[in-house]
Order: structure tokens, then C-alpha cells, then sequence
């Protein structure tokens, strides 16, 4: 009965930590479903949106202002005349580049001659190109070129080993006749720090690809493809990139969400891509997810070691007052009776399992019953009595061993399971137990007079059961009664 209690018990803790837990993870998951949702909804409403127009406004100062100064070139009247006039002033058209170089702080400007082919720079003049030479290519692949303008990074042997983004324009006369190409050239180190900036401070990527779906300026450091080409997930959007306006775009790359919003820039005729790894923005919410999860385990666990101790407790507590005698501390009379079962079940099987086994058990039942008891609450008051049972308990307690049984039987009756023990020395205990509660002081304190106790007592047999075991008991317990009281009649 006891530990069917237990289980239930536990069971009703098990599902109440299920459930704690089950309730929290629950939480736990909305939550963090929800702030994954608000991230997205803000980075693609809020976030990007605002980056576009920072970004717009850096490459404005960085890059559209460069290819407005080359178009002003370009269309300038002083340049157009020079190229006319057999370019016979050479320091004239040095003395405008370096102003132009100095105004602007430009990396370089340049002006290339179509009649000569000479290249001039703000220190004057340079070389003359020839399309025999890898470096002047750009020049002649520019003349063919259907476009006015372009913006190509590349090195120029007189300016060092550095990448310079070069914004070319087209010179024409009044005739729309080819006069000559100029424009200015950026460090593309600077352009590089710019973007490096603009990652760090925004948390995206930024970068410009041609119509052509080439990736033109970009981050140096960062591992990003040459064109959209290279990944197919991108390259299926291709129709979606090229367009004007701006435009939101999704896409998987190696396992990763990305996020890119376009934007056309009509003066540079390159699209502006800003692209978030979705999962960068995220990070610190999925920390704080398993952070939670942790939580919610550590105090479901809390919560369920609090539980399993007051339930302990509770179970001790239970199996305590359901085993016991409340007043006198000792078992009651259904443990005894459940241990005296399961004693003979275990000797009956010993029996039956070796026929030539004695048939005399070695334990022994002493049933005890105080004499005149009814007297001592009826002249002192059930107070007085109660303690007398009290005391008796003790007595009891302090004389059996640790592997015997004591019990309450109920009202003054008590009764003793002796295991282990032959009948000599089960006679020899029952007197010493008479003895000890006759001369007991405490007890002759209570009621002025010594108490006494008669005794019955009974050896076990391999064909006992509990009926016929308490029965025996309870003959010689009442022989004792009828024999003038306190003594030890054995049966």
C-alpha cells in the first residue's frame, strides 16, 4: 500500500515537472519564434531600408561625386578646345588636370588625346598609348564600347602597385566626333575602407555590379563571387536584379539566408546591392534561446528537487502515521500484522522448499496488556493514562532489539514480534519486560503505585498463519489475566 502511495506520488511530480518544463519551453519557443519574426519584419521595413539611404549618401561623397567631376570634364569647353586646337599647350591642360587633382583631392586625373593618343595626368604628360600594350587596352576596348561611360578598377604602371577605380568619360565635339576619354581615379583602398566602414557600422555587405551582373567594387577582404553567375540561387534572380527602383530579394547560399536589397544608381549605371546574412542578426537571439532553454531546465529542476523533497517528506510523514502509534511512537497494529504475513509467507516457502526443515520457527509473540488500566484513567484522568501508555512504549523500545517488532495492538494491549530467538530466551525477555514495568519509578510517580502488565506469550510454528499465531498469543494472555495478573504465561 505504502509504495503504491510513493508511486503515485512521484508520478504526479513527473508530470508536474513535464509540465513546468513543457510550459516553459512552450514560452520559450514563442518567444523567440516571435523576436526571429520582429527581427525580420525590422531588417527588411526598417533596418535595410534606412542602410540603402546611408549608403546611397556615403557612395554619393565617395563615388557619384568623382563621376560628376569626370562628366563636367568630359563636357568642358576649355578641354573639348584644347583637344581641337592639336593639343599645343601642354602645361595649360596640366596646370587644369592638377587643379581638378587638388580641388577634388582625387587620387589622379587624366585626359587621353583620340588624334594622338597621348595620356596626360595633373604632372603632365605620360605616354602615349598603344593597343599593343595590356595596360592601354581599356582605352581602345572603351573606344568600342556603346556606353559614354565606365568605372573599371585596375593598376596604372605609373602610378605604383595600387588598384585605382578609374570613371571615364567620353569626349565628343559638336559633331558627336570622338575627341578623346578623361575622368579621375579613386584609391581603391580608400573605396575599400569606405565599404569596410559601412559593414562594420550597418552590419551588411555592400557592394555594385554592372548590368552585366559583375561585381565591379567591393569589399577586398570580404568572401564574396566576381558574379552573380557563381551562384546559381542569385543568378535565378537575375530578371529581379536588373530593374530601377528598389527591390527586397531572397536567397540561400551555402546553408545561409540572405537578405539583399537593390537599388539602381541612375549615375553610375551600376546597382547597389546591400545584403544581410539573416543569421548574423539573429545570433544574439538564438543565445538567448538556448540561455532560456537552460533556464527554464535548471528551474524546472529547482522546482522538481522543491517538489520531490516535500513530497519525501510528505511520504515519510505519511508512511509514518500509517505505520505508527502516534502517543506511545511505536507500530501500530496493521504494520505488525503486515510484517508477522510476510515473516510466515517467507518461512512457509523455506518449509515447502526443504521437507526436512524443522517445524519450529526460531521467533516468538508476546502479547502484553496492562492490568487495571481502566481504574488508572478513571482515578487520574485519560492525561495520566496516556502517559502511562507513553511510558510503556518506551520501556518496550528500549528493551527489544533492532530486529524486532514492537507494536500498539490497541487501547493497553501491545505485542512483540521476536525474531531469531529460541523459547527459552523469549520466556526470559517476557519476565525481564514484567519486571522492568513493576519497578519502572516513573511509572509509580504517575499513579502512586506500581503498574503492572500481564504477559502471553507464544512460539511460532511452520504451519502458523497471523489467526492462529495471535490466537495462541491471546489464550495465554487472558490465562495470565485469569491467573491474578502480572505474569508470563507461555503457550
Amino acid at each position: 500500500m505504502f509504495k503504491n502511495i510513493n508511486s503515485v506520488n512521484y508520478r504526479i511530480v513527473l508530470v508536474i515537472t513535464l509540465l513546468t518544463f513543457g510550459l516553459s519551453l512552450s514560452i520559450t519557443l514563442v518567444s523567440y519564434y516571435n523576436s526571429i519574426s520582429q527581427t525580420y519584419e525590422q531588417l527588411i521595413n526598417r533596418s535595410m531600408p534606412l542602410t540603402i539611404d546611408n549608403v546611397y549618401s556615403e557612395i554619393q561623397q565617395t563615388i557619384i561625386e568623382p563621376n560628376l567631376i569626370s562628366s563636367v570634364m568630359a563636357n568642358d569647353t576649355f578641354v573639348k578646345a584644347w583637344l581641337q586646337q592639336s593639343e599645343s599647350d601642354e602645361a595649360s591642360i596640366q596646370k587644369y588636370l592638377a587643379t581638378i587633382h587638388k580641388k577634388y583631392d582625387m587620387f589622379t586625373t587624366f585626359l587621353v588625346s583620340e588624334n594622338s593618343k597621348r595620356y596626360y595626368s595633373q604632372k603632365g604628360y605620360v605616354e602615349t598609348l598603344s593597343p599593343k600594350k595590356d595596360y592601354n587596352q581599356w582605352y581602345f576596348d572603351f573606344r568600342k564600347s556603346p556606353a559614354d561611360r565606365e568605372v573599371n578598377i585596375d593598376t596604372n604602371a605609373y602610378l605604383g602597385a595600387h588598384f585605382v577605380m578609374f570613371i571615364n568619360f567620353k569626349i565628343y565635339d559638336d559633331n558627336n566626333q570622338l575627341l578623346g576619354a578623361t575622368g579621375v581615379g579613386l584609391k581603391t583602398d580608400y573605396i575599400d575602407t569606405v565599404l569596410r566602414s559601412l559593414r562594420e557600422k550597418y552590419g551588411f555587405n555592400v557592394y555594385l555590379i554592372n548590368k552585366a551582373g559583375e561585381v565591379v567594387i567591393k569589399e577586398h577582404d570580404q568572401e564574396q563571387f566576381e558574379a552573380i553567375s557563381e551562384s546559381p540561387e542569385l543568378q535565378a534572380k537575375y530578371s529581379e536584379l536588373m530593374g530601377d527602383g528598389t527591390k527586397l530579394l531572397e536567397y540561400d547560399f551555402e546553408g545561409h539566408q540572405y537578405l539583399v536589397r537593390r537599388t539602381y544608381i541612375e549615375d553610375l549605371d551600376l546597382y547597389l546591392l546591400v545584403e544581410a546574412r539573416f543569421d548574423n542578426f539573429t545570433q544574439q537571439i538564438t543565445r538567448v534561446f538556448y540561455l532560456n532553454i537552460l533556464m527554464s531546465l535548471l528551474i524546472t529542476l529547482v522546482v522538481t528537487f522543491v517538489i520531490l523533497f516535500y513530497v519525501r517528506r510528505y511520504n515519510e510523514r505519511l508512511t509514518y502515521l500509517a505505520t505508527h502509534d502516534v502517543l506511545t511512537e511505536l507500530t501500530n497494529r496493521t504494520f505488525l500484522h503486515q510484517q508477522l504475513t510476510d515473516f510466515l509467507a517467507r518461512e512457509h516457502h523455506k518449509v515447502d522448499n526443504k521437507p526436512q526443515a524443522t517445524k519450529a520457527l526460531q521467533a516468538s509473540l508476546l502479547f502484553l496488556d496492562i492490568d487495571n488500566f481502566k481504574s488508572v484513567n478513571d482515578t487520574y484522568g485519560h492525561g495520566t493514562g496516556d502517559k502511562v501508555l507513553k511510558r510503556i512504549g518506551q520501556i518496550i523500545s528500549s528493551s527489544v532489539r533492532y530486529s524486532d517488532f514492537a507494536a500498539r495492538w490497541g487501547g493497553e494491549e501491545f505485542a512483540i514480534a521476536l525474531y531469531r530467538v529460541s523459547p527459552e530466551s523469549t520466556k526470559q525477555v517476557a519476565e525481564q519486560l514484567r519486571q522492568k514495568i513493576a519497578t519502572d519509578p516513573e511509572l509509580i510517580e504517575l499513579v502512586n503505585h506500581p503498574v503492572t502488565a500481564s504477559f502471553g506469550v507464544t512460539t511460532f510454528k511452520s504451519d502458523d498463519t497471523v489467526v492462529t499465531l495471535f490466537a495462541r498469543a491471546d489464550d495465554a494472555l487472558y490465562t495470565a489475566k485469569r491467573q491474578g495478573k502480572n505474569q508470563v504465561v507461555y503457550n
